[in-house]
């Protein structure tokens, strides 16, 4: 039954350091025990997590094509050499992660490190708390796509809870603006 259905395993981490209360159990050793019974496909972690247990994480997990994230944090990359940071980019390279969700905002610079390590990626979902973050991020993405071409990323889906029609008026322009200098760029090549 298991191997009929594995393709639909999800593990949600909602404590990422469990070893507060079981001394002997860490979260590396908690995966590699769910894995002794199934694959995991679909991942949730309903707490911050820094960028270097991520990619332990993912490491474990090649086979995983959704991963969740409440929010992420890179704030201890700056302690890092530059021969762990590789590392840590090469263990994330290898992901087959196919959807991402980001429930809060992060920086650019931080988004830019995430989707250049997710290779495979075709669904980016976030949440955006207002417009200007929204457009901005959009614009980012455009931008990032046409300067690191991903074949992959076919969705991009971000929510803003309190838009208004002048607010999707002004998005739409801008993802018309885009498609349209895109598919002509693409029809003059050809």
């Amino acid at each position: 039954m298991i191997n009929e259905y594995s393709k639909s395993v999800r593990l949600i981490i909602e404590d990422l350091y469990p070893e507060q209360w079981f001394k002997t159990l860490s979260i590396n050793s908690y995966i590699n025990h769910v894995l002794t019974v199934t694959k995991i496909y679909h991942l949730e972690i309903q707490e911050n997590i820094c960028f270097c247990k991520l990619c332990e994480i993912l490491s474990l997990l090649p086979e995983l094509d959704t991963l969740r994230l409440y929010s992420i944090s890179f704030s201890k990359l700056d302690y890092l050499s530059d021969e762990e940071l590789d590392n840590l980019v090469i263990l994330l390279i290898k992901n087959q992660v196919k959807k991402f969700y980001l429930e809060k905002r992060i920086g650019m610079e931080e988004l830019h490190l995430l989707i250049s390590s997710l290779p495979n990626l075709n669904y980016f979902q976030i949440n955006c708390v207002d417009y200007k973050y929204a457009q901005f991020l959009f614009k980012f993405i455009l931008k990032f796509l046409k300067s690191e071409p991903n074949d992959f990323l076919r969705l991009f889906c971000f929510s803003i809870p309190a838009a208004d029609d002048n607010m999707v008026k002004k998005l739409e322009d801008i993802i018309l603006e885009n498609i349209i200098w895109d598919f002509y760029d693409k029809t003059c090549i050809r």
